[in-house]
């Protein structure tokens, strides 16, 4: 008997990434008749198992900075067509058949050779991974009916208005992450600007203190109203931001998918250039962080 052959996959970060993990493994998986497996997506294992498991490769591969594996719980509706889809992805992985740990801590595209039983770690923030797929993976992750009924029903005019304009903020001070700088005012200035008075702004952050120290400096003085969209969960202001057909992003992962996911055909995004997205001592040579296949404005 032949034992099964699989693609596994271990998520680090937080949505933006999972996805982005999620996006490479499926491409690979399909591009080489391989199951894929994510036990994150199901009941098992625990955090703690997951941090056991890559126990060995936690030394030499996976800086605490980068380790995240617990934080997969409040993300389940954005995996929801996916598990209907693939029910089986959420399987858990044989570790005694595992091949090798493909651990991908950098940004940049690499090529892994056709491999069985193998097991991506990491991030995989590089749309090469998946173009050749890329409107089967954003189908996979376009929000549910329920959530669409939600967003109608609470923000319709936002998302009907095609002069609204949302704004995903990131902040990094307090996450210990020693790799990405907050963007600068004159960025986020940049791209207000790019916007006439006519345009009504939209905040989602997960730190409403330093986003209107921010912006209500920002907008002082100007015809342009800004306003800030609070008590949701993370993929409720993911998938608000989805639906609107203006978007400045920070330089995350949360928000570039935000905007890839975006379904509007005239969509209009800006993002950091290539050098802003991080620190200048991380070598971002070969790194493609805005998308191929779609045309957004970089400041």
């Amino acid at each position: 008997m032949v034992d099964e052959q699989f693609l596994g996959l271990v998520m680090v970060g937080r949505l933006g990434n999972h996805i982005g993990t999620l996006a490479a493994g499926l491409a690979y998986a399909w591009d080489n008749n391989l199951p894929l497996k994510c036990p994150q997506l199901g009941n098992f294992p625990t955090p703690l198992q997951v941090d056991q498991m890559l126990e060995p490769l936690k030394k030499d591969f996976l800086p605490e900075t980068f380790y995240w594996p617990g934080m997969c719980n409040g993300y389940f509706p954005v995996y929801e067509r996916l598990l209907s889809a693939y029910p089986d992805i959420a399987s858990g992985i044989p570790e005694n058949k595992v091949s090798i740990y493909q651990v991908h801590m950098q940004h940049h595209y690499r090529d892994y050779p056709v491999q069985p039983n193998m097991v991506f770690v990491g991030y995989f923030f590089n749309e090469k991974y998946f173009i050749h797929h890329r409107e089967r993976i954003k189908a996979l992750f376009q929000p549910t009916d329920s959530i669409l009924a939600y967003l109608n029903h609470k923000y319709s005019a936002v998302i009907n208005d095609p002069k609204s304009v949302g704004i995903q903020l990131r902040d990094y001070t307090n996450d210990g992450d020693k790799w990405v700088d907050n963007l600068t005012k004159r960025y986020f200035q940049q791209a207000v600007d790019a916007f006439d008075d006519s345009h009504r702004f939209y905040v989602c952050t997960h730190n409403k203190e330093y986003a209107k120290q921010l912006f209500d400096e920002l907008f002082a003085g100007t015809a342009k109203e800004v306003f800030y969209i609070e008590h949701e969960q993370d993929f409720i202001d993911f998938y608000f931001l989805t639906r609107l057909r203006n978007l400045i992003i920070s330089n995350s992962s949360f928000g570039w998918w935000a905007a890839y996911l975006c379904p509007h055909e005239d969509k209009r995004i800006i993002a950091p250039e290539k050098e802003k997205w991080l620190r200048p001592e991380f070598d971002s040579k070969g790194v493609v962080i805005l998308p191929e296949t779609e045309v957004w404005t970089a400041f």
